[in-house]
């Protein structure tokens, strides 16, 4: 579903975006535990974060990466 992290169909999704860097967190059907993935773009700002879930999940960031 999303490269780097374990979540599949059915998990919840929370995705963060800081200013260093972008998180996913994941929870599956049992609801106990929560999976970090990231940072992913380590560094940079990331200012928006967002998941589509069509054909197989793509997911959009708008990062700021200073050279």
């Amino acid at each position: 579903m999303t490269q780097g992290s374990t979540a599949t169909k059915g998990n919840v999704l929370v995705l963060v975006g800081t200013r260093k860097g972008a998180f996913i967190l994941s929870r599956d059907d049992s609801r106990k535990d929560w999976l970090v993935s990231g940072p992913h773009s380590p560094g940079s700002e990331v200012y928006h974060f967002s998941y589509d879930p069509r054909n197989g999940g793509t997911i959009f960031a708008a990062v700021n990466q200073m050279i």
